[in-house]
């Protein structure tokens, strides 16, 4: 008992001296390096997440300063930048197509796995939601073209009460004639 305890102190020592920090158990005792858990993105995401709270004219101002960027340094930071403003931006500066355009060029561009990972999750985000902008395009068009064909039906009907009351009257007035 004694044995086992002084091997687990000191198997705990090994681990603890030997930096296990950095492996993380994924199943059974397979050990695995703890990937970074991305303080670019975290520091990305904060920023995004103070800048969509600024007013449109300031977000206007943001986009325009991120678009320069871009222009001057299409490095892989300028153009995510500029596409997470663009895909969750504020209302007034969202433009998910052109967003997706930016993704679609970083392929060429040397970026790590992490951030491979992050475009591939952003370029879904952003086709999921294009698709969907597509789908309601559809709706709408359908659901006002029912909007007009109901309009037309319920003038016809209009018409039609109009046409058989006309109807009703002149046979009122034939048969108040005729009686006489």
């Amino acid at each position: 008992m004694i044995r086992n305890f002084v091997m687990v102190v000191s198997l705990l020592s090994v681990v603890v001296l030997t930096g296990c920090s950095g492996l993380q158990q994924v199943s059974g005792y397979e050990l695995v390096p703890v990937i970074d858990r991305g303080s670019d993105l975290n520091s990305r995401l904060e920023e995004l997440h103070a800048t969509r709270k600024l007013p449109s004219g300031q977000l206007k101002t943001v986009l325009a300063s991120r678009e320069r960027d871009f222009l001057d340094n299409p490095s892989f930071n300028n153009r995510m930048n500029l596409a997470l403003l663009l895909a969750a931006g504020g209302s007034s500066i969202q433009d998910q197509a052109r967003a997706l355009e930016l993704l679609e060029g970083i392929d060429t561009l040397p970026i790590s796995v992490g951030e491979q990972e992050l475009v591939l999750i952003l370029k879904q985000f952003l086709d999921a939601q294009v698709e969907l902008s597509n789908e309601n395009d559809i709706i709408s068009a359908q659901l006002s073209a029912q909007e007009q064909q109901i309009y037309d039906l319920k003038q016809q009907l209009k018409d039609l009460t109009a046409i058989e009351q006309n109807i009703q009257q002149r046979d009122k007035a034939v048969e108040t004639g005729d009686g006489q």
